[in-house]
């Protein structure tokens, strides 16, 4: 397939480091292409469209983790495809998200309830729930979906049975014998956080295409979340007015996520540094993306979302900086979501730093997703020059202990290093390794003796550093993602 490249403008004095607009089609092309071709479903079944979490080179079994999270990495990947449609105009990601993807999410929200019809065990969020709120329903997604063509990998590094280690699910495949691990059913569980995940694929996928049939699952999935644990998710809100015909409602709904308030609560360099609350290390960047989203389907991305993202993003950066001590941190290399215990911090302090603890594990979850974050950050401080500093302004009279807010230039020199060397330390690590891994050791040592994540295929990595291309492709063509949200659509079949 042809590359949808176009000579590029040249930067004014472009560092080293920078890339161009054929480099960066043509990595993102090459990851979307491996994910396509190893981790989707392409056969004709229930699955048809289903992007898996995992994938072995070797075996060339397709799967999960423990049975969890391959909804959350398919969404992703597929709200990845439609940065880069939009960026590129490459028909390739339009026909993979809408033709593949996009269904099989679909026909699960708006038809769960016949899909999923037993949830005696359902759960959610950590609890179990009671029969009035267990029931069939629309707009219930479960933790994963299969017909026993996915495996656990768990259980087969493992050697136990399904049984021995999804206690918490059903209708599985719970013959003792089943040592491969196959999955045969549907989980009972779902949660807040897959919900988020799957958030800007929905909201994208509508502004794409505007098909009512999003909109419909947009309506079910943020019901189901009310109907199972009492939750009215406001960035659910805003999409679900917006796609349903009630933009004044949505854009007043979007005002909350065009606001960073003072303190910034949600910021963890705040929570740890400055309130010195003990604070778990940041594993992945969802929540950030999320409200993001919901700022572009609002239409309210303005200085408060620049200052929003931007502010939360840099944090996250300073901490993981801060976390390496005198040893430099790798652009691009960042903490890992799987590891127990978590890293801690205590009163301002680390209770070690990185490599200080052998098990410790880096990954492809957070340190992609922050590239992203840094290529979006900086379209918005284009636009917005005033917000980083401004924003804050008279909301206190000295800044406390341990907060700082360095001039923006230095601010965007940080996300362009970032997101430059970040990118080509993916770049050679997927040419060398041939597939993006989920985790390696900084150390010595993995959590078990039957560790398997550091030699599989993972997705969400490639979907980050899909996005994180496309965000800079509309970089360099002067060009903003929530612009493009508003004008590029689909053409009819």
């Amino acid at each position: 397939m042809s590359l949808a490249c176009a000579v590029a403008t040249p930067l004014t004095a472009a560092p080293p480091t920078a890339w161009s607009r054929q480099e960066l089609t043509g990595f993102m092309r090459q990851l979307a292409g491996y994910v396509v071709d190893h981790h989707m479903r392409r056969d004709n079944s229930p699955m048809r469209g289903k992007v898996y979490e995992f994938y072995d080179p070797v075996t060339h079994k397709q799967g999960y983790g423990a049975g969890w999270d391959t909804m959350h990495d398919g969404a992703f990947f597929a709200n990845a495809c439609i940065l880069a449609y939009r960026a590129t105009g490459d028909e390739f990601y339009l026909q993979t998200v809408r033709d593949w993807i996009l269904p099989f999410y679909v026909r699960m929200a708006n038809n769960s309830d016949t899909l999923f019809p037993d949830r005696t065990a359902a759960f959610s969020d950590g609890q179990k729930l009671p029969p009035e709120r267990a029931g069939a329903m629309k707009g219930f997604i479960p933790y994963w979906w299969d017909d026993g063509h996915g495996v656990n990998f768990d259980a087969i590094a493992m050697k136990i049975t399904i049984r021995q280690l999804l206690r918490d699910t059903s209708t599985i495949t719970n013959d003792p014998e089943n040592k491969e691990g196959a999955l045969a059913g549907y989980s009972h569980g779902t949660s807040n956080h897959m919900a988020l995940n799957m958030y800007p694929m929905f909201a994208n996928g509508w502004l794409l295409t505007r098909d009512p049939a999003i909109a419909e699952a947009i309506h079910h999935l943020r019901q189901s979340r009310i109907q199972m644990i009492n939750m009215d998710l406001p960035w659910l809100q805003v999409a679900d007015f917006q796609a349903n015909g009630d933009a004044a409602q949505a854009h007043k709904v979007a005002g909350n996520f065009d606001t960073l308030p003072w303190p910034p609560l949600k910021s963890a360099w705040w929570q740890a540094m400055v309130a010195k609350k003990k604070t778990a290390l940041t594993p992945f960047h969802d929540e950030v993306q999320g409200d993001y989203c919901a700022a572009v389907i609002g239409k309210r991305v303005g200085p408060g979302a620049a200052k929003r993202l931007t502010q939360l993003t840099y944090d996250v950066i300073r901490l993981q900086d801060r976390w390496y001590g005198d040893k430099s941190r790798p652009r691009g290399e960042m903490y890992g979501a799987e590891n127990h215990p978590p890293v801690f911090i205590t009163d301002g302090k680390f209770e070690s730093l990185a490599g200080g603890r052998p098990e410790i594990l880096l990954a492809s979850r957070l340190g992609p997703q922050i590239l992203w974050a840094c290529a979006q950050s900086l379209q918005l401080m284009r636009v917005f020059p005033d917000a980083w500093e401004g924003w804050f302004k008279g909301k206190y009279e000295r800044a406390p202990e341990g907060w700082s807010e360095p001039p923006a230039a230095e601010v965007n020199a940080t996300f362009r290093r970032e997101l430059d060397e970040g990118l080509r330390y993916w770049r050679k690590d997927w040419q060398t390794r041939g597939y993006i891994r989920p985790h390696w050791s900084i150390g010595d040592k993995f959590p078990t003796k039957h560790y398997w994540q550091h030699r599989v295929s993972e997705t969400g990595g490639y979907a980050h550093l899909v996005a994180a291309c496309a965000c800079y492709v509309m970089l360099l063509d002067g060009k903003n993602d929530w612009e493009l949200a508003q004008t590029v659509r689909a053409p009819k079949r």
